[in-house]
């Protein structure tokens, strides 16, 4: 009966990317035993319980004790729980319902980064403090049964970063009245959502009978944060949230700058090569700006194909440096790949930029390919 509260639960240790074991037993005076388990990183925890004589239901409970899935199936029945969680600490609750009964219980966790990500602060929800989901890379991360007001104090704050360029889903879902959430991105990378910032660049709304979710391509270059709140002034909101992350991974070492002088290199094109960069342009990051010098005359080849996002949502436009300042000159644009996936120009040798936009600041994961021939 030493394990029959959430103070004196015991421990199952680190989960990420292990598996563990531990056997013992319900009675008549001790009905209920709680566990507790710790994630490094978001992953996917998987908990069974076994080997009943009797019945007993199984629950997957958050750091504060609140239930975020269960399990309740009739008789002896083994129970399971699946669920993606956020880096942080957990409970489980064994609870007996029958009679006197063992048990076994198995709990495993797929990290979702390898192993790779440093401890998030899980942060307690306030603008100044917002709740770290960590560092997204293929799992879905959610959160059960939060809650969220209208006013500032009320509102409740997330954020995350991603691994890579990926396409974004955000859903506000299980709402007990009418609820929202805002998307919005770290603009100046100081890892502070400060309140120049409070342009938000999707939304998410949820109700009792509707969702409406948020989806969008983003770079993996900063930190996002979300708002919650309700849209009633009497009542706060009562939600489930989960961002489902759907990889487009990029190639470069750097993300490309909007200047001249934060141009990517792409290096030396001769006739018989090929250049390659996959990136975004969208709404966070609009322009990428490139820079290749093409080793002899011959005929180029652009082909470009949207990763993810919307289709003819990236233009290119070319421009020869003819003078050699290193500058993009209105009067130096050789040709315009707007509207286009593939098109071909002669060329002499030079150096070249390739400005790289969102069409009407649409999101888009993109692959371009230069070849010479």
């Amino acid at each position: 009966m030493m394990d029959n509260s959430l103070a004196k639960a015991q421990s199952l240790g680190a989960l990420d990317g292990n598996s563990v074991a531990k056997r013992d037993s319900l009675n008549k005076r001790d009905r209920v035993d709680f566990f507790t388990f710790t994630l490094n990183r978001s992953g996917n925890i998987k908990l069974k319980l076994a080997g009943l004589k009797a019945n007993a239901d199984l629950a997957l409970l958050d750091g504060t004790g609140k239930t975020i899935v269960r399990s309740a199936k009739t008789g002896n029945k083994p129970e399971k729980v699946q669920r993606p969680l956020a880096a942080g600490t957990y409970y489980v609750q064994v609870k007996g319902t029958g009679g006197s009964t063992k048990y076994q219980l198995k709990g495993s966790a797929v990290s979702a980064d390898g192993g790779t990500t440093p401890i998030p602060a899980p942060g307690t929800g306030t603008r100044n403090n917002p709740i770290d989901l960590g560092t997204l890379t293929n799992i879905p991360v959610g959160r059960s049964r939060d809650t969220a007001g209208l006013f500032d104090g009320e509102r409740k704050f997330y954020k995350f970063q991603l691994a890579q360029i990926s396409d974004v889903n955000i859903r506000l879902s299980q709402v007990t009245g009418n609820g929202t959430v805002r998307l919005y991105y770290d603009s100046n990378r100081n890892g502070v959502f400060d309140l120049s910032e409070n342009s938000s660049i999707d939304v998410a709304t949820g109700s009792e009978s509707a969702n409406d979710a948020a989806s969008l391509v983003l770079p993996a270059t900063g930190t996002y944060f979300m708002e919650a709140s309700s849209n009633s002034t009497t009542n706060t909101v009562l939600y489930d949230l989960t961002v489902t992350p759907t990889p487009a991974p990029g190639n470069l070492l750097s993300d490309p700058g909007p200047e001249e002088s934060t141009a990517y290199s792409l290096g030396t094109l001769n006739r018989g090569g090929q250049l390659e960069a996959k990136d975004y342009v969208g709404r966070v990051d609009e322009t990428d700006v490139y820079r290749f010098t093409l080793g002899e005359a011959a005929n180029l080849k652009y082909n470009k194909v949207e990763t993810a996002g919307n289709i003819f949502s990236v233009s290119s436009t070319l421009f020869q440096d003819k003078n050699n300042n290193s500058l993009i000159d209105s009067t130096e644009q050789v040709f315009s790949f707007a509207n286009v996936t593939t098109a071909s120009v002669n060329l002499q040798a030079g150096n070249y930029f390739l400005l790289t936009k969102a069409s009407n600041v649409d999101n888009a994961a993109y692959s371009l390919t230069l070849s010479a021939s």
